[in-house]
């Protein structure tokens, strides 16, 4: 998942306008108050929220003093393509649009959301997808920073960047056994899911031989 732009209405300190961002990564910097926390949360409303929803968090985002409810929207790059994602809380719409089809039933919308997108739960984008300012060392050499967000973003999970590599590999290893090389005695699953199918390619070309020389019954 890419996020490509969001467009907030009404929303807490944040002008009325479209933010673009960089596919791969963005840091979002600026003073106190000048609304970095905002833009995360109204990306959260937009992948997360229910515009339906009587959640009085929802009223809490909109600008103050003001009656209007809040409306954000995110274009977002998904496996299945290019998806805008609308929270439309002054009208109480959600949909989504994937090229030309719209799509606003509330059950249908979080279907769609459950299966396509990657970080389904609010709290793990939280803790994973994206890394606060009080959580990154001020002093830290900008040579370190890559790692210092990876290890930041896996540390909800419990796991080390450097282990879940070792890991994949021996995965990796382990289901490519015999593909490469000869492993008679301990092959691989795909190995192994190979020599079977094979098996069975020569038992039915065998029976089919079989009933040839047989004839019709």
């Amino acid at each position: 998942m890419k996020i490509l732009s969001l467009a907030t209405r009404n929303f807490r300190n944040l002008t009325d306008r479209e933010w673009k961002f960089d596919a791969r990564f963005q840091v979002v910097k600026g003073p106190n108050e000048a609304g970095k926390s905002s833009l995360l949360e109204a990306v959260l409303a937009a992948l997360y929220g229910d515009a339906t929803s009587t959640d009085k968090r929802y009223e809490g985002y909109r600008r103050w003093n003001s009656a209007e409810h809040i409306h954000v929207a995110l274009d977002l790059a998904l496996k299945v393509g290019q998806v805008k994602l609308e929270r439309d809380f002054e009208n109480r719409k959600n949909r989504y649009t994937l090229g030309d089809k719209t799509v606003q039933a509330k059950d249908k919308v979080r279907s769609f959301l459950a299966e396509h997108l990657p970080i389904a739960v609010e709290e793990s984008f939280r803790q994973t997808a994206c890394v606060r300012q009080d959580e990154i060392k001020s002093d830290i050499d900008p040579s370190q920073l890559k790692s210092q967000l990876e290890n930041r973003s896996l540390s909800s999970t419990g796991h080390d960047l450097a282990n879940l590599q070792k890991e994949l590999d021996s995965h990796n290893s382990d289901l490519r056994r015999g593909l490469v090389t000869i492993a008679p005695k301990n092959p691989g699953p795909i190995k192994v899911l190979g020599m079977t199918c094979r098996g069975f390619g020569t038992s039915l070309r065998s029976e089919r031989a079989v009933k040839g020389k047989q004839g019709p019954q």
